[in-house]
């Protein structure tokens, strides 16, 4: 790397750490040049030591340009000191606005535990940064922050925590994937050993309800989180140390499975990393407490659970971890958020942080992270937006909760659906509000499972399950059946490329044992017929999805097209 940079090459792609040189001797100057841009790729703590040192020595001319997003504040302000004031930014809620990242919530979900010391100092946090504590720091840490860590770790509070985290990770919305972040490596084994043993309680409880359970809508709902859970794989996911079976031993833990999993390669050549970023594997949780929260990408991580004293910088890289977008979806819900649920009340950090990083020059923009409250008032605005939008087509869909007998009402409902189906800007709006409201339902889960539940969501994911039947969004064969018990008839298209004397079966409509030919259909009379109707706009509509249906797929047979 030296030797390139002694060179007039173009570009040289390196590491910082190609910077080293032998302990008590002055790095060379490698270049006197003034036209070399050196662009820094994360601009973190190894930019501003020995190693970044060594750089500037060696190319005291250059330009230096950084990219980072979380900038080393405070008194020192070291980024700017070291790179000079911002040429371009790009916050939080700029990324959120142009859907590059999906906005975080947060959610506070256990009783507060006394923390008797609020202005934990900055080593405390500088030690915690340091996930391979050597014996002094850790000996420091026990010491000076005892108070603090038995708070921490205490093991009624983890015990608490772990029972939360195996209610909440699988009866979300997006089961996306979670990382645990804990104190210290001996909290995350901890952690992982008690929630092993509640989500196995839990599946077992799980199976008693399900055998139990007579409702069907509650049965479905208890069978998919139970095969959910069968399916979950957790691990621990901590960095390597000399002797740490031994260390981990005097805490009565066994790290050697733990190890082993971390270091194994599967049968397809994969690590635990690539797993875990894999959407499809089953690793779906890990238990961390340095590692992966910085400069690691898992697009459907969705849950994060903060069990860690954090501040600045280092807890927006973390919090990070949630909010990157993909289009995987999971069950047929999509990634719409990030949800960050916080055991040590971080959120007192994070309001400073979130000023100091996510909003810019602008301190009066609504904050990108939200509590989850929140999404409870997105959903309550989108549903009387929706109940309006129905009024105004005289359309009441209050009536459908009268009795509480909601889908015992079918004969509603197809008022409802064929007042929607007059115009089709009618039902296409509605399909929005309804989308809205059952992305946000997903979203506010599990929470609003836990007595906080809306009776007008399933008014309008009933009304837009009985639309997406008529105008063909379900199975065809089921669209078939609702036709013929709502005009007793089967109809099929007419092809005039093909001369027939007789009309082909696929070419006919049977009508109560006679055949007709679609030439000599009288519709002057069928328009008389459907003026008759109940509910015409849902025959006309129903007619209309099937004709194409049919039509599509006889024009298909024809000129040899296959699907």
């Amino acid at each position: 790397m030296r030797d390139f940079l002694g060179r007039n090459k173009r570009l040289v792609f390196t590491l910082i750490q190609k910077f080293r040189f032998d302990k008590g001797k002055e790095y060379p100057r490698l270049s006197d040049r003034d036209d070399i841009i050196v662009i820094v790729d994360e601009a973190h703590r190894t930019q501003y030591a020995s190693l970044a040192e060594n750089m500037r020595k060696g190319l005291p001319n250059a330009q230096y340009l950084a990219f980072t997003g979380t900038p080393l504040l405070g008194k020192e302000r070291k980024t700017n000191a070291w790179f000079g004031d911002y040429v371009s930014e790009y916050n939080f809620i700029q990324s959120i606005d142009d859907g590059a990242t999906v906005p975080l919530f947060y959610r506070k979900r256990v009783p507060e535990v006394l923390i008797q010391n609020e202005n934990l100092s900055d080593e405390f946090y500088q030690i915690l940064e340091d996930e391979n504590l050597d014996d002094k720091a850790q000996e420091k840490l026990e010491k000076e922050f005892s108070t603090e860590m038995e708070v921490i770790k205490r093991d009624d509070r983890l015990e608490t925590i772990a029972k939360d985290i195996v209610a909440h990770f699988p009866c979300r919305g997006y089961l996306g994937k979670g990382m645990v972040v804990s104190l210290d490596k001996y909290t995350a084994v901890k952690m992982y050993d008690k929630v092993q043993i509640y989500w196995k309680d839990e599946i077992k409880r799980l199976v008693g309800l399900v055998s139990k359970a007579s409702e069907a809508g509650y049965k479905q709902r208890l069978q998919k989180t139970l095969d959910f859970m069968r399916t979950v794989e957790i691990a621990v996911v901590i960095s390597e140390e000399a002797g740490e079976e031994e260390r981990f031993a005097k805490q009565g833990l066994d790290i050697k499975p733990h190890r082993k999993k971390i270091n194994d390669i599967d049968a397809n050549g994969h690590d635990i990393e690539y797993r875990f970023k894999d959407p499809n594997d089953k690793l779906q949780l890990v238990f961390v407490c340095a590692m992966w929260l910085t400069g690691f990408d898992a697009p459907t991580v969705s849950a994060l659970y903060l069990d860690k004293p954090m501040k600045d910088h280092s807890l927006m890289q973390t919090i990070a971890r949630a909010n990157r977008v993909t289009s995987h979806t999971i069950n047929g819900i999509s990634k719409t958020n990030g949800e960050v649920v916080d055991y040590y009340n971080v959120f007192r950090n994070m309001k400073k942080a979130l000023s100091d990083y996510a909003l810019g020059d602008n301190k009066e923009q609504e904050t990108p992270v939200q509590d989850k409250s929140n999404l409870f008032t997105l959903l309550d605005d989108a549903l009387l937006q929706g109940t309006a939008f129905c009024h105004s087509l005289e359309i009441d869909l209050q009536k459908a909760l009268e009795g509480g007998a909601i889908f015992s009402k079918v004969s509603i409902f197809k008022f409802f659906a064929d007042k929607l189906l007059e115009k089709d800007a009618h039902w296409k709006e509605f399909k929005v509000y309804e989308n809205t409201i059952s992305s946000l339902y997903e979203a506010c889960k599990p929470e609003i499972l836990e007595g906080h539940f809306r009776p007008m969501i399933a008014v309008f994911q009933y009304l837009r399950g009985v639309l997406d039947s008529i105008i063909g969004e379900t199975d065809i064969d089921a669209v078939k059946q609702k036709i013929g018990d709502l005009l007793d008839q089967s109809i099929v298209t007419s092809n005039s490329a093909m001369f027939q004397s007789e009309p082909r079966p696929e070419f006919r409509i049977v009508q109560k044992g006679k055949v007709l030919d679609l030439s000599k259909i009288d519709f002057d009379k069928l328009k008389e017929e459907f003026k008759e109707k109940e509910f015409k706009h849902i025959e006309i509509a129903s007619l209309r999805e099937f004709i194409e249906h049919r039509f599509s797929r006889s024009y298909n047979r024809h000129f040899g097209i296959r699907f």
